[in-house]
C-alpha cells in the first residue's frame, strides 16, 4: 500500500502468522493477524531471550486535510522490525511529495540494516553500543538529506525540494530517535506525555533567543517557517534521542498537521480513552474538524511486552525518564525543556552514596560534576567545611574549568544520591549542541563566580 504512506505488515514481507526467521542476531515471529505488526523476538536457541524480546504494534492514518490539494506526507510502519518514519514534504514547494516518497523509501530499504545494528547492540546499558546507534542514525540522516538535495537540484524543481523526517527504531527496552524538522515524537506514559522532540522552526528559534523578539513582534508568523529539513542545504544537522520504554508505553509520530490544532495536553486526553486505531481515527477527525489546513498524519506504536534483560527490571535502576524529572529538580537545568534533557541524560550517571564515604579527595584528577538529587555533600579543605551542598546543587564546577586535579575533598553526610556528568561528557554534549552546552556552560560559570564570592567572603 503506497501513496499517502507505506505500511509493511508481515504479509507485505512475505511473511504469515507464525513464522519465524532471522533477523540481525535474533529470530523474529510474525505473532499478530494481517493487520498486525507486531513482532516477537527471541536469541538463536528459540527461547525468549535474557535481554532482547519486545512486542510491538502499530497503527497510523494520514490525511490531506480538507485544503490541500494532495498528501504530501509520507510515513513507513514496519512493526516487524521495529522501525518507524514520519515525513512531511514541505507543502509550500513544487516536488515536497517526491522529497518525503524518497526519504520514506530509504528508511524502508535501511529497516532490516537497523534491525541488526540494534540487535548486534542488544545490552540496554552498553553506552559504546547505544552511540553507535546514534552515529549510524545521523549517518543515514545525512544520506537521506544528500539524495534529496541532489533531487532538488534537478531542473524539474527550480526551487528546491525538502521534506521533515522522524524515525525511531526500536531496541532493547530502548527506542532511538532521530529527527529534522517539525514533524513530533511523543511518549505517552501512565497518563502523561512526553515530547520527545524540538521543532526545528524559526518560531522556536525566537524562543531560544527573547532578545531577537523585538525586531519580530508577529512570532505566530514564523511557527511553520522551518530552520532545518532534509533536502534544502548540502548539509542538516541531526536531532538524536533515545527513550528507555516501559510495557503500556505509547510513541506518537505525527506531522505538525496534527500539532497546529492539538496541544500535548489535548493528544493526552485522547490517549486515556481511546487506544490503537480508534486513537489515531481520533487524533486525526479532531485535527480535520477543527479545520485541516495542512495534511495529518499521526503514528501510534504500543509496547506490550518488554523482556530487556536484568538492568531493565531493577527496581532501583533509573531510566531516561526518571532522569529527566530528577534534573528538572535541579536548578542548573530548571530552564531546558525535556528535549534538551533527553540529550543531558545521554551524559549523566546515577551514584548512590552513602554517609560518611568520600566522594572526592584533595588532588585526585578531575573527572566531573557532581549533581546531588538527595541526601547532602559536605565539601571541605584543609579540614574546613567550605560548602555544604543539599539536594538540587551541585560541586565540581571549579575543576570543570580549572586544574587537572581537586583542590578540595567532599564526603556525604546522608545517605544520598547524585547524578554524574564527566568533563569528557560534558565536552561532547557541547561540541553536539553548541546551543544547548553553552545554556549548560553559562549556567555552570554563573554557579562559580558565585562559590568563589562565597568562598572569598568567607576568607576575607
Amino acid at each position: 500500500m503506497r501513496g499517502a504512506g507505506w505500511k509493511a505488515p508481515f504479509w507485505k514481507l512475505g511473511w504469515s502468522p507464525g513464522e519465524v526467521k532471522d533477523v540481525g542476531r535474533a529470530r523474529v515471529k510474525a505473532t499478530t493477524s494481517e493487520d498486525g505488526g507486531a513482532f516477537r523476538r527471541w536469541h538463536d536457541d528459540g527461547h525468549l531471550p535474557e535481554g532482547v524480546s519486545m512486542l510491538a504494534q502499530g497503527w497510523v492514518r494520514s490525511d490531506k486535510g480538507r485544503v490541500r490539494e494532495s498528501n504530501q506526507d509520507r510515513y513507513y510502519c514496519d512493526g516487524d522490525v521495529g522501525v518507524f518514519a514520519v515525513a512531511d514534504g514541505m507543502g509550500g514547494r513544487a516536488g515536497g511529495e517526491v522529497a518525503s516518497e524518497r526519504a520514506v523509501r530509504l528508511v524502508e530499504e535501511a529497516a532490516m540494516e537497523f534491525r541488526a545494528l540494534a540487535d548486534a547492540h542488544a545490552v540496554g546499558e552498553d553506552e559504546a553500543g547505544r552511540e553507535a546507534m546514534f552515529e549510524a542514525l545521523t549517518r543515514f540522516m545525512h544520506r537521506v538529506n544528500t539524495e534529496v538535495y541532489q533531487l532538488g537540484n534537478q531542473p524539474a524543481y527550480p526551487g528546491g525540494i525538502g521534506t521533515t523526517l522522524d524515525l525511531v527504531v526500536l531496541g532493547a527496552g530502548v527506542a532511538y530517535v532521530a529527527h529534522v524538522g517539525d514533524s513530533r515524537v511523543y511518549l505517552m506514559r501512565e497518563g502523561a506525555i512526553y515530547r520527545i522532540t524540538r521543532d526545528h522552526t524559526f518560531e522556536q528559534h525566537l524562543r531560544d533567543h527573547p532578545e531577537l523578539r523585538a525586531h519580530y513582534p508577529d512570532a505566530a508568523r514564523y511557527t511553520h517557517v522551518l530552520t532545518r529539513c532534509i533536502g534544502s542545504a548540502p548539509h542538516v544537522e541531526v536531532d538524536t534521542a533515545l527513550v528507555e520504554l516501559e510495557e503500556g508505553d505509547r510513541i506518537l509520530m505525527c506531522s505538525d498537521g496534527l500539532t497546529r490544532y492539538l496541544s500535548g495536553a489535548e493528544i493526552a486526553t485522547f490517549e486515556r480513552h481511546a487506544r490503537g486505531e480508534a486513537l489515531v481515527k481520533g487524533l486525526l477527525e479532531a485535527s480535520l474538524s477543527r479545520g485541516g489546513r495542512d495534511n495529518v498524519t499521526a503514528m501510534v506504536v504500543e509496547i506490550s511486552e518488554i523482556e530487556a534483560g536484568d538492568f531493565q527490571r531493577h527496581p532501583t535502576r533509573r531510566d531516561s525518564l526518571d532522569k529527566v524529572e530528577l534534573l528538572r529538580g535541579l536548578e542548573l537545568f530548571e530552564e531546558l525543556d525535556v528535549p534538551e534533557l533527553l540529550k543531558v541524560v545521554r551524559y549523566v550517571y546515577v551514584r548512590e552514596f552513602r554517609a560518611g564515604e568520600q566522594l572526592v579527595r584533595r588532588g585526585d584528577e578531575v573527572d566531573g560534576l557532581y549533581l546531588i538529587v538527595s541526601g547532602e555533600v559536605s565539601v571541605r579543605l584543609a579540614g574546613r567545611e567550605l560548602n555544604r551542598v543539599k539536594a538540587g546543587g551541585y560541586f565540581g564546577e571549579l575543576a570543570l574549568f580549572g586544574e587537572p586535579v581537586r583542590s578540595a575533598d567532599a564526603c556525604g553526610e546522608e545517605d544520598g544520591e547524585a547524578l554524574f556528568l564527566s568533563r569528557d561528557h560534558l565536552r561532547e554534549l557541547v561540541t553536539e549542541d553548541p546551543a544547548l552546552g553553552n545554556k549548560v556552560l553559562l549556567r555552570l560559570l554563573a554557579g562559580a563566580s558565585r562559590l568563589l564570592q562565597e568562598i572569598a567572603g568567607a576568607s576575607a
